[in-house]
């Protein structure tokens, strides 16, 4: 995971995960990145170990003057959007910043695809009439996700420093007849499937 955000809420979870959960943490390595020489440098040694199935880059939330770089060097761009006309409208300038490098190089094809991923939803809460319009207008963006990623406890309490995997291995270890809550399911199929939609990007946009 490379944390380009100022923040750093990326690489602080990875700093947890290590206090917390050392064999975990095995599995995962997260930098912190002051600027693109940095993030390159780090995709190319992950590159060249063989042993990396996934590079995640964390940028800000609104639009960064580094964010043609992001782009050229990834295989997917995601762009999480809340049911918020302000985020809706930052996360509309990164997407038209995409478009314009785009239309700009000799071959669009080599970039990656962009799509949008509605975020934090609350399961079972019925917005305003003025935020169903704005979650009609959001989800039917042409380069949203078919997948909605809901707001989750669980998903709170594995910001504090666990792997999403190794909490529900807890769980299902301290819960009656050691078997795995329904929640806890539900969020470890959210996971798989969030996943499956983002390999299932190919096609520019």
């Amino acid at each position: 995971m490379l944390d380009c955000d100022p923040n750093k809420s990326t690489y602080s979870f990875y700093q947890k995960l290590m206090r917390n959960d050392p064999t975990s943490a095995e599995s995962v390595t997260a930098f912190h990145c002051a600027n693109t020489e940095e993030m390159e440098r780090h995709i190319i040694e992950a590159d060249e170990t063989g042993n990396i199935d996934y590079c995640i880059i964390d940028t800000q939330g609104d639009l960064v003057n580094w964010v043609d770089d992001v782009i050229e060097l990834s295989n997917r761009v995601i762009i999480p959007v809340k049911v918020s006309e302000t985020d809706f409208t930052v996360q509309l300038e990164t997407y038209k910043r995409y478009v314009a490098l785009r239309d700009a190089v000799v071959d669009p094809s080599k970039l990656p695809p962009i799509m949008f991923l509605l975020n934090q939803i609350k399961p079972g809460v019925k917005y305003p009439a003025s935020l169903r319009d704005l979650f009609d207008e959001i989800a039917s963006h042409d380069r949203m996700l078919r997948f909605y990623l809901q707001e989750r406890n669980v998903y709170n309490q594995t910001d504090q420093g666990i792997l999403l995997g190794e909490y529900a291995k807890r769980v299902e270890a301290t819960s009656v007849g050691k078997v795995m809550p329904k929640y806890m399911t539900q969020a470890m199929d959210e996971a798989k499937e969030l996943l499956t939609a983002v390999e299932e990007v190919t096609v520019n946009g």
